[in-house]
């Protein structure tokens, strides 16, 4: 299991192969910011008993991943932490924040329960995710 601790920031990913350390600690190296280096490249969704799973989310995957809700009841999002830049080129750390978002809201981690199926993804406002950095991870439970 990968571990590291940044700021306060702590996060393990229970599937190494999904993060390169060697690019995270190159990044460091190069001293950019430490989001920018440090993104998941697919969600991991890991079912950890009856209605309850942990999710990494990348945040440039809009609705990026889903947990079946066939009687779309509501969620509960616990644990939550990480750090997304969804606007680094145009605000630079202002455009970075963790789930809770901004206080606009902007960057924050949003749900969507539809057709069976909850989602999750990041409030981008510009609509562009490609470009989006860090990720968020976090427990969810159906209620």
């Amino acid at each position: 299991m990968l571990e590291w601790t940044v700021e306060g920031l702590v996060s393990r990913f229970r599937h190494p192969q999904r993060f390169s350390a060697l690019r995270y600690f190159r990044c460091l190296v190069r001293a950019c910011p430490i989001v920018s280096c440090a993104r998941p490249h697919h969600a991991l969704v890991e079912a950890t008993g009856p209605g309850v799973c942990h999710i990494v989310l990348p945040a440039n995957l809009e609705w990026g991943a889903a947990i079946p809700n066939p009687s779309n009841r509501p969620v509960a999002i616990q644990n939550a932490r990480g750090i997304a830049c969804w606007n680094w080129q145009t605000l630079g750390p202002e455009g970075c924040n963790g789930p809770a978002g901004n206080q606009f809201g902007a960057g924050a981690l949003i749900t969507r329960t539809k057709d069976g199926r909850t989602r999750f993804s990041i409030e981008d406002r510009t609509g562009n995710f490609r470009d989006n950095e860090g990720f968020f991870e976090f427990d969810v439970r159906l209620q």
